[in-house]
């Protein structure tokens, strides 16, 4: 990965006494961060952080590659100076924060279960009619993901907007506590991560957490009706948000509720910073126009709807919703693969989507470890048996999908992505040009 640093780049000797870390060598100021050492160029600084593989074993081939200086937690092969610090992820975050502290700029802060990065996209659209805006781009949304996006602030920022996801609990409360949002949006409290957390509540508590780096009067927007953040309701500034409606709105909207919510958001975020109507109507346009990850594709009359990014019971149903509205002359098909991370939850969950399936779609094919309860949610919601197709894995589903498919029908392809459903649509994308 390459970060370009422009709001963080510093000369070396100055960034080590930032990060509290030795200092030995010739000075020097590197344009970019680097934590690939195959795409360092002369005069990178090369971060060597441990994940699948440990960075620190490629530091030769980076300095081989002309990079001046290693970010590392311990000394490695190379002869290049090193800034020691005891973790890289924490050294990047408080890298992160104090360059953005000694800025002027608005920062906004979203998280939720779902649909945090919709508000992040609808919200920064909004943002640039009035504010030079900067945001995170496609999942940089971690202890890494989030200072490699401040780092690579240009610095005429003007506004900022950060989304913040999580895994465990402190999570969010790093990243907030670093970051000082001026103003903290959370979508919803979901499902996702119930598996290690334990309960909604347990995930409600992560969540509020983005509350840790702000002050007691920084406004918090919330989603109307969410009884599971009622320790925010005192807050003084709490804004509360509905879905984006025909009614408001001087255009036609998407018919999907997660865009809806995030449009809301957006519209609720520009009022409050008190955004001129006309600018913030034009933004929304903007923002409604704007195309989202969920895809769909149109080919030889089959359409496809290729939301394979991710999956949760709430992105799961809103997905079924749209495979719903889909008024074709052939089947509606929901090729859906198991939601990950749901714990002792799971079963209970995949037979209410399973169920939410049957009324949602013509056939279900799903492919997991959840067979039993997807097929007992199905027949539940009403589907006719031979209309059930569950597999034990993808390669098993692959035939039965592309031999069922048919010039007309609407085919969606929904799965957490550790289940690769992307593969699923990519056939069924070549299947379509032999129809």
């Amino acid at each position: 990965m390459i970060i370009p640093l422009l709001t963080g780049r510093r000369p070396l000797g100055e960034l080590a006494s930032l990060l509290d870390a030795p200092w030995e060598g010739k000075d020097a100021f590197p344009s970019r961060l680097v934590t690939d050492s195959r795409e360092i160029e002369k005069g990178d600084l090369f971060c060597a952080l441990k994940g699948k593989d440990d960075g620190h074993l490629y530091a030769k081939e980076a300095e081989k590659r002309g990079a001046v200086a290693i970010l590392a937690e311990r000394k490695t092969e190379a002869t290049l100076p090193h800034i020691l610090v005891d973790s890289v992820p924490s050294a990047l975050l408080r890298w992160a924060s104090l360059a953005l502290a000694a800025r002027p700029v608005l920062k906004i802060a979203i998280t939720g279960s779902v649909g945090k990065t919709t508000a992040k996209e609808k919200c920064a659209a909004v943002l640039k009619e009035r504010y030079k805006t900067h945001k995170t781009e496609g999942n940089r949304n971690n202890h890494l993901g989030v200072p490699f996006t401040v780092l690579s602030m240009p610095l005429d920022t003007e506004a900022l907007v950060l989304e913040l996801g999580m895994n465990n609990r402190g999570e969010i409360e790093a990243l907030s506590s670093a970051m000082r949002p001026d103003v903290a949006i959370i979508t919803n409290i979901g499902y996702a991560h119930i598996g290690r957390l334990g309960s909604r509540e347990a995930i409600a508590e992560a969540k509020m957490e983005i509350l840790s780096g702000m002050q007691a009067t920084a406004p918090l927007l919330i989603p109307m009706g969410e009884p599971l953040l009622a320790p925010c309701f005192t807050r003084r500034q709490l804004h509360y948000v509905l879905p984006l409606s025909e009614k408001e709105a001087p255009f036609p909207i998407p018919t999907d509720i997660g865009e809806r919510w995030g449009l809301g958001f957006a519209l609720r975020l520009g009022r409050l910073l008190g955004i001129s109507e006309d600018a913030l109507w034009r933004g929304l346009l903007d923002a409604a126009k704007a195309p989202t990850r969920r895809q769909v594709f149109t080919l030889r009359g089959v359409t496809l709807i290729n939301d394979t990014y991710n999956a949760s019971p709430e992105s799961t149903i809103a997905a079924l919703d749209l495979l719903q509205e889909q008024r074709g002359k052939g089947k509606r098909i929901a090729l859906l693969g198991t939601m990950l991370e749901l714990g002792d939850a799971s079963s209970l969950l995949h037979r209410a989507v399973a169920r939410h399936a049957a009324r949602c779609a013509d056939y279900l094919l799903y492919y997991g470890e959840e067979e039993e309860a997807v097929l007992s949610g199905a027949l539940g919601g009403g589907m006719p048996k031979e209309r059930i197709l569950t597999f034990p894995t993808l390669e098993k589903a692959k035939p039965v999908l592309l031999a069922l498919m048919a010039k007309g029908d609407a085919i969606l392809f929904k799965a957490s992505r550790g289940m690769y459903a992307e593969r699923l649509f990519a056939a069924a994308l070549e299947q379509c040009k032999n129809l």
